[in-house]
């Protein structure tokens, strides 16, 4: 599981529990994310508890504090409205799902995303981008028979 706050999966979690400790995350203070001509609205609890980039921004002394909200300029590879939408899965449910692209496609938002929860100070995606890239490069993968 990652380590954005969740005290669990949230499957795992009994009533109380949710509604104890989650659903406030879900509530109060909204930040503004605007990453070319898309704006997003998070939370800004849990945008913060997990990303050392964020927090530092919007509870700094920095503009963006002050606003609120935020421009990410797009960076190849790293930040882009893909990697970013990825980002909101992890803080919000804890896991990511590609979809149906191709299969690289699928490995290279895997990269990108791991690499832009790096530039944001973010642990714990490692494991599940490493095993989403290793069940898509084996799912494709030629059978060892073929071969023979």
């Amino acid at each position: 599981m990652s380590t954005n706050g969740l005290s669990g999966a949230l499957h795992e979690m009994s009533y109380e529990e949710f509604a104890k400790h989650q659903i406030p995350r879900y509530h109060g203070p909204m930040v503004k994310i605007e990453i070319g001509v898309t704006v997003y609205h998070v939370s800004k609890i849990i945008l913060c508890e997990t990303s050392r980039y964020f927090a530092r921004m919007f509870d700094g002394n920095f503009k963006e504090g002050e606003a609120q909200s935020a421009v990410l300029e797009k960076v190849e590879g790293v930040v882009s409205n893909r990697s970013f939408e990825l980002l909101l899965q992890w803080l919000y449910l804890g896991r990511i799902t590609v979809g149906e692209e191709p299969p690289s496609e699928q490995i290279s938002a895997m990269i990108e995303f791991a690499r832009f929860a790096d530039m944001l100070g973010i642990d714990g995606v490692e494991p599940q981008t490493v095993e989403h890239m290793r069940a898509t490069i084996l799912a494709n993968s030629p059978s060892p028979t073929m071969w023979a």
